[in-house]
């Protein structure tokens, strides 16, 4: 929006002197004789355009353009168009600026600017276009917290009209065009557009066919071509629109909307608006508000080329002497695009059901669902998963299966479930990093659970510091049979010790000297405990046995 503002002020400053418009250099105004109608040239660098987005009220927006020939036209005509209105003006050809009555709000425009001479017009600009605001930015109170509104074609709408594409050798090949057209019924734009969706699957997966329209959009409306080398009647497309906001958990995405393509009037099979069946046994969750997401990511363990004394980081031990990744999702490992996901009604493992497809950063997710159970699952060998995810395997949220399954259960039609976890360990990445020689890597302990760091090797030993789980401390020494280590916490001026049992080591274990233990503390004594007399001439025992306590008289029964 800055630009935008400098731009105006940059058209603002050439309106200030009409008179002394050749002066001014920025406005970009050619001087010379009036041009003959072969001497016009086409207008360029036109603004704003690009989707950019304008105020339409305060002020309205100024339309400049460049004219690069060494002369003026006589006029300029500039057409200034919505989807469904013309508006069209006229200036001198010594001006190259343009300032159209008051726009409307959230709309988007198109416009160009043809010069003429006479009776003759030139070459038109290309065609430029921008949208006008506001935007859902900071100071919008209520937000972007509406879905797109799906308006044409209609749900279950029928496209029947055949349009012609020529190619480069001049053949006519028919096929379909479907404008698709939505609203807004907020009060701004989402700042980053719209993502566009057109699948023949209502679980929007991969789809060769469609997905070159699986694309961003600053528009309300997008063009759709039904494949049109070998498209098929009566086959049915879905579509969804997602407005885009700069936080993604802050998107809105529409209802999902169909159509059929039948342009021979063919009798297609009875086509239902709504919940639809896919198959036998396959149907479409009943519509509500609720949500299922989750993440497919890259469960990192790069494996050393020798077996290593200490696991690497990220890695787990096996039984058999393996490593493996470790099942946990770090802020550094990415996700998996292009992996289907199953969602199955009911328990699980699941059998039947939408799917969706993980997008780059490995996130899927169903949406309009109602309450009650569902399976999520992922089959790393069918769907062709195989080609994204083999060789390797699932460590999350379980190890050793081929099908990963979670099931989920949905309290009410507005319940929300995110993050569902599958980590998938590819076999041979990442590569592992040059080996270090262990000598180079200090002796460390990281806490696994809360551990008493004590003034010796033994549990007689008082604490001297407490490590929470994730703390990691150097190695300063051991006791002879190595299960208490002498370490250093941080913050702490004399080392401790800590159980062996309680802590993971890392590093160079083999340079740790065995130190000798402090003197085992004496056993305090527990005090005595004797008979005396209450106020109440009762007896009653006491801690420590007081001086006028029943001559040799204890506790004891």
């Amino acid at each position: 929006m800055s630009q935008r503002r400098l731009d105006l002020a940059r058209s603002l400053s050439c309106l200030i002197l009409p008179a002394m418009l050749a002066l001014l250099s920025g406005c970009n105004f050619p001087l010379g004789d009036t041009c003959g109608p072969e001497e016009m040239t086409a207008p360029s660098d036109l603004s704003p355009r690009e989707g950019e987005v304008v105020d339409s009220v305060l002020p309205p927006p100024y339309l400049t353009w460049s004219n690069s020939a060494d002369c003026e036209p006589e006029s300029f005509r500039i057409e200034l168009r919505t989807v469904s209105d013309l508006l069209t003006g006229e200036v001198d050809g010594s001006q190259a600026w343009w300032t159209p009555p008051t726009l409307e709000t959230q709309t988007h425009y198109h416009w160009q600017v043809v010069p003429a001479s006479g009776s003759r017009d030139g070459a038109a600009s290309e065609s430029a276009w921008f949208r006008t605001g506001p935007l859902c930015e900071e100071g919008h109170v209520e937000g972007y917290a509406v879905p797109p509104r799906l308006t044409d074609p209609s749900n279950g709408g029928v496209i029947d009209t055949l349009s012609s594409f020529h190619t480069s050798e001049g053949e006519a090949i028919p096929g379909v065009i479907v404008d698709l057209v939505w609203e807004d019924d907020t009060n701004c734009l989402p700042p980053d557009g719209y993502h566009v969706e057109v699948s023949t699957s209502p679980g929007f997966p991969h789809d060769p066919r469609t997905h070159a329209w699986n694309e961003e959009s600053g528009l309300h409306a997008m063009w759709f071509i039904a494949p049109w080398v070998e498209w098929e009647e009566c086959q049915r497309y879905y579509w969804r629109v997602t407005g885009l906001m700069p936080e993604p958990e802050h998107d809105q995405t529409s209802e999902t909307f169909s159509f059929i393509v039948n342009t021979a009037s063919l009798a297609c099979p009875a086509f239902e608006v709504g919940p639809v069946t896919l198959g036998p046994g396959v149907g479409l969750p009943p519509l509500g508000h609720a949500a299922i997401t989750g993440h497919v990511w890259h469960d990192e363990c790069a494996v050393p080329e020798e077996t290593p004394a200490v696991t690497p980081s990220g890695c787990i031990s096996l039984p058999d002497g393996g490593l493996e990744a470790n099942g946990v999702l770090d802020p550094s490992e990415g996700g998996i695009a292009g992996v289907t996901v199953h969602l199955s009604p009911g328990s699980c493992p699941g059998d039947a059901g939408p799917t969706d497809v993980t997008d780059p950063s490995g996130q899927f997710g169903f949406y309009n669902l109602a309450a009650g159970d569902y399976c999520v699952w992922i089959d790393a060998l069918a769907d062709g998963n195989d080609a994204v995810l083999i060789p390797g395997g699932w460590t999350a949220p379980e190890r050793g299966v081929e099908k990963a399954v979670a099931s989920v259960t949905l309290a009410n039609d507005d319940d929300i479930r995110r993050n569902l976890l599958y980590g998938w360990d590819f076999q041979f990445l990442p590569a592992p990093a040059p080996a270090t020689p262990a000598a180079s890597i200090p002796a460390s302990i990281t806490a696994l659970q809360n551990a008493h760091c004590r003034f010796g090797p033994s549990m007689v030993f008082d604490s001297a510091a407490i490590l929470q789980p994730g703390n990691t401390a150097p190695i300063q020494g051991r006791n002879r049979e190595s299960t208490w280590w002498l370490v250093m916490p941080s913050g702490q001026r004399l080392g401790c010790w800590v159980w062996g049992g309680a802590v993971e080591t890392s590093g160079d274990l083999s340079q740790v000297t065995q130190r000798a233990s402090p003197p085992t503390p004496e056993p305090t004594p527990e005090p005595e405990a004797c008979w005396v007399f209450n106020a109440q001439q009762q007896q009653v025992c006491v801690v420590p046995c007081p001086d006028n306590a029943v001559p040799g008289g204890s506790c004891e029964p």
